[in-house]
């Protein structure tokens, strides 16, 4: 059976709770992310064979667009870190880990800022990744528009979206870049 961790925003981790419950996993949810030290170690190390990472949800607060950009990235997209240096003793060595990135209200929001925090989240890949070099994890970002179906879809290594693909191969110099799109030709002919 697989063992799943999900931390996040209460409603969205129900949705995605029962979506890895109806494949028959075992679900264990964090809502409140200073909980995720404690539920880890009661868990023990190497419990989860996956952990997907909701955004949080909160009001911004600050009287002006700079405190709530600068609210909404220390309670949210820096609140990943700790969340995931909690789990990461908790996880197999070949544990899938899904982040599904949060949305600033539409009066802040900016493509700049949905690359930003789409660069943050790889520069906490690159972390976990510095944190635990024996373990083979995956790691996945999808937008905050994806369903609980495409986030259990992912987290299982089931899909990879166009978006994926394309993150994915953005971060490849050219040699690699041409073995793996060749390749992506080579399997659909």
């Amino acid at each position: 059976m697989t063992s799943v961790l999900i931390s996040g925003a209460e409603q969205q981790a129900a949705g995605v709770a029962e979506a890895f419950e109806a494949r028959g996993a075992h679900v264990t949810t964090v809502v409140r992310l200073e909980d995720m030290p404690r539920v880890c170690e009661e868990a023990g190390l190497s419990s989860f064979d996956a952990y997907v990472q909701l955004s949080s949800t909160f009001e911004t607060q600050g009287s002006t667009v700079v405190d709530r950009v600068h609210d909404f990235y220390a309670r949210g997209v820096l609140a990943r870190f700790p969340a995931l240096g909690a789990a990461l003793p908790a996880l197999t060595p070949t544990a899938s880990v899904t982040f599904v990135l949060g949305h600033l209200p539409a009066e802040v929001a900016s493509r700049d800022d949905r690359d930003a925090r789409l660069s943050l989240t790889k520069v906490l890949v690159h972390a976990a990744r510095a944190d635990a070099p024996q373990a083979r994890h995956s790691f996945r970002v999808l937008q905050s528009d994806a369903t609980s179906d495409a986030i259990v879809a992912a987290a299982l290594g089931e899909s990879t979206s166009r978006q994926e693909l394309e993150e994915r191969l953005s971060d490849l110099d050219y040699a690699d870049w041409r073995v793996e799109v060749l390749g992506l030709a080579f399997l659909e002919t």
